[in-house]
């Protein structure tokens, strides 16, 4: 649907040209309550790129292909990409929550607003692979957190990090997750606290004015404690401390201690 590389990156930064128009061809008006003017075009935007929007994804990445590629490589090294509401990726990352959400009490499960795809520059993220081929144990775990007052990420079509250096979301975006900002106070000393079970990141996200990021974390060698403050640093010879408490580990909280441990890859909001 783009004669180069430079209109699609225009394409990408701007949106197309006529908002009438279907969004994954760009060559027919949209039907009516759809972004699209079929329902093949329907289908093919459940897998279509992150980025372009109007090509097929690559097996099991997010990106098209090479054009797309190049354009993420331009606008790195912090990029978040929404996933539309249907899109596979949209349903794994919620699905995953719906599953992980261990609360069995009266709290409700909150409905998810928008997801996004975090992409972070390749060198910072190969940082993480070369820790976890070392230490193995890969997850997925929750972590909910604030973002500032004034911050609009993921408020209407907005995908732009705050400059508020006490926005935590942003923060956490814009520079991945820091051991040395914990507090030494915390249940089991300094480390990046996280959590297997949604509902208990939930809890930080202050009733869902702030987000939760999902993180990919390499845990290695488990230390599994059975109290608060059982510990206050992980032991020598381990990677990661677990505290599975709670009903079904309901309340988990899952902890590491090195920054390269642990990436975000996904944003929630409620």
């Amino acid at each position: 649907v783009t004669c180069g590389i430079e209109c699609r990156e225009k394409l990408c930064r701007e949106g197309p040209p006529n908002h009438q128009m279907c969004n994954y061809c760009h060559r027919k008006p949209k039907r009516p309550s759809s972004n699209q003017c079929s329902g093949l075009c329907e289908e093919n935007a459940k897998t279509a790129c992150l980025l372009c929007k109007s090509q097929p994804k690559f097996r099991r990445t997010y990106l098209c292909g090479k054009p797309c590629q190049k354009i993420i490589a331009r606008w790195s090294p912090y990029l978040i990409l929404e996933a539309p509401r249907g899109h596979v990726t949209y349903n794994m990352v919620e699905q995953r929550f719906i599953e992980n959400w261990k609360y069995s009490g009266t709290a409700s499960r909150p409905p998810i607003r928008k997801i996004y795809k975090i992409i972070m520059a390749k060198a910072f993220f190969e940082q993480y692979q070369e820790y976890m081929k070392r230490v193995g144990n890969e997850q997925h775990a929750y972590h909910g957190t604030t973002k500032a007052p004034q911050c609009t990420l993921g408020t209407l079509q907005n995908a732009q990090l705050c400059s508020n250096n006490l926005c935590s979301l942003c923060s956490i975006l814009r520079t991945s997750f820091k051991a040395s900002y914990a507090k030494s106070y915390t249940a089991f000393g300094a480390g990046i606290y996280t959590s297997t079970a949604s509902n208990k990141a939930y809890n930080y996200t202050e009733s869902g004015r702030g987000a939760m990021i999902v993180s990919t974390v390499a845990l290695g060698k488990v230390f599994n404690v059975s109290a608060f403050a059982e510990v206050k640093s992980c032991p020598v010879g381990f990677n990661s401390i677990v505290f599975d408490r709670g009903i079904n580990g309901s309340l988990n909280e899952t902890v590491v201690y090195d920054d390269d441990a642990i990436r975000p890859v996904y944003l929630i909001f409620f």
